[in-house]
């Protein structure tokens, strides 16, 4: 039988962390410009860190002026640094997640070879690092993978430091860091997650001693001083903030079930059937491998309640999304990876895999939608910054991101409900902004007022839906219309004064 094989002497030099960390870097990054924003996640938070950069407002995180509550600010902060240095492109836009990437694998790679050997170790970033989860996380811009990479971290160095022979301060510090960079990546799953895990782990293990062992004063100190501000300073800004935060966006939308993106149980476990694809034949070679030492016994039950764990809890909700699952992602590659570097079939294996990324990547850039971003381009060279520009009936974050204004754009609606009162949804989201910051809410306006600003001394610019019924009227009230693209339209005022 064929068996595929690659050379010891290539086995051994990519057991180097830095070769194999450098590589997926390489792999992430050179195939991460290929692909357009997709509408309306990465264009949302491209926008929101591209307002922070622009204004120079790093306390609260906004859209269009409006306050953006929804996230903490760590990945608003990143992207948005990166732009004020390089301006805005796709590779800045997705430098977080492909940096929180390269993140967990280095904790895989840290986690395995402290357990087991260098080879098991490579062999388990190479199937996270083809894993098309992971591929696609990792050029996604939102702050999933960055979470993931925090919580990966939070356990890399509480597990190490759990099973260091002597003291190990600095980790247990580390360790507590990290939870709280993950907190302000995305809330507290940053911190129940990990906790969980570790808990869990212990006490499979007949090691409640670790549980203990992990309860660090100077540790909890760090996490307050990381975290703890930025939550203070925001309620001090915008009081309610705080119950906002935690009550809404964590306990009621894990509990009930009307927001956006129901979908059953079986959700999850399709999409890590479909991840596993490439390595079923190196799984079912290996189907009746036994892990013998108590080393790799251990990093067994922490993959399983690793895995378990995350998979249970995000299964519960009914609201689901592919981001919400990646950090199971680590736990899959410990799971996966000793077994796959065991078997014969594991070059062919993680090719599979790298061409199945690469499949997908083709099928999304096939598939993209460009939204509004086509005709905004058609126009935008006659737009001047003292034009008033406005959206009809919602925000198009493709064209405010491609328009990159620093005036706020107008958008005109119907703004007479209160947030309580709407779906989830953007409406909702630029509600609760107008509610949290009065003075931003002069965005968003009605009709009537639109057709006040036309009456003014200044070209009026509005983005809307070119099959929308509406514009029929707008046609005849003192638009015209410069440019239709892709079921988009830009009208322009044609007011020449009384």
């Amino acid at each position: 039988m064929l068996e595929w094989k690659l050379p010891h002497s290539i086995e051994r030099v990519s057991t180097m962390p830095a070769l194999i960390l450098t590589s997926v870097a390489v792999w992430l990054a050179c195939t991460a410009w290929m692909r357009p924003l997709s509408v309306p996640d990465e264009v949302r938070y491209t926008d929101v860190a591209r307002w922070m950069a622009q204004h120079g407002d790093w306390l609260v995180p906004r859209i269009d002026g409006l306050p953006f509550l929804h996230k903490p600010p760590l990945y608003f902060w990143l992207e948005a640094a990166a732009i004020r240095v390089s301006g805005e492109h796709l590779l800045v836009d997705r430098w977080v997640s492909i940096a929180a990437g390269v993140l967990i694998c280095g904790c895989v790679y840290w986690l395995v070879r402290s357990f087991a050997d260098g080879r098991q170790a490579l062999w388990s970033v190479a199937v996270l690092a083809v894993c098309p989860l992971f591929f696609g996380g990792s050029q996604f811009a939102n702050m999933d993978m960055l979470v993931a990479a925090f919580i990966a971290l939070t356990l890399t160095l509480a597990v190490l430091a759990a099973r260091s022979a002597t003291p190990a301060p600095a980790y247990w510090i580390g360790a507590y860091a990290a939870a709280g960079f993950a907190l302000l990546s995305k809330g507290l799953i940053g911190i129940v997650l990990p906790a969980a895990i570790y808990v869990s782990w212990a006490v499979w293990s007949g090691r409640r001693d670790w549980i203990v062992k992990a309860v660090s004063v100077p540790g909890l100190i760090v996490l307050a001083l990381v975290a703890i501000p930025w939550f203070l300073m925001v309620e001090a800004e915008i009081p309610g903030f705080l119950r906002y935060f935690i009550v809404y966006h964590h306990f009621q939308r894990f509990a009930e079930s009307g927001f956006n993106n129901p979908v059953g149980p079986w959700f999850y476990p399709a999409l890590l059937l479909f991840a596993a694809l490439p390595f079923l034949l190196p799984l079912y070679e290996q189907r009746r491998h036994r892990v013998e030492d108590p080393a790799g016994k251990s990093l067994q039950r922490l993959g399983i309640v690793w895995f378990v764990i995350v998979l249970v809890f995000f299964s519960i909700p009914k609201s689901k999304l592919t981001g919400y699952i990646f950090p199971i992602l680590p736990a899959f590659a410990i799971l996966v990876g000793p077994r796959v570097a065991a078997s014969k079939w594991r070059p062919l294996a993680t090719a599979g895999g790298a061409c199945l990324c690469i499949a997908l990547l083709i099928a999304a850039i096939a598939l993209h939608k460009p939204g509004a971003t086509a005709v905004i381009e058609a126009v935008r060279a006659e737009i001047a910054a003292e034009d008033d520009v406005a959206f009809l009936d919602r925000y198009y974050f493709e064209a405010a991101l491609s328009l990159n204004r620093k005036r706020p754009i107008l958008i005109v609606g119907d703004w007479s409900k209160k947030s309580s009162e709407l779906h989830d949804g953007v409406h909702r989201q630029l509600t609760e902004g107008g509610e949290f910051d009065p003075r931003a809410r002069a965005v968003l306006i009605d009709r009537q007022a639109l057709h006040a600003l036309q009456r003014r001394d200044v070209t009026l610019w509005l983005v809307t839906s070119s099959d929308r019924s509406s514009n029929a009227a707008l046609l005849g009230e003192g638009f015209v219309r410069v440019a239709n693209r892709h079921g988009y339209a830009v009208l322009r005022s044609t007011w020449q004064g009384p």
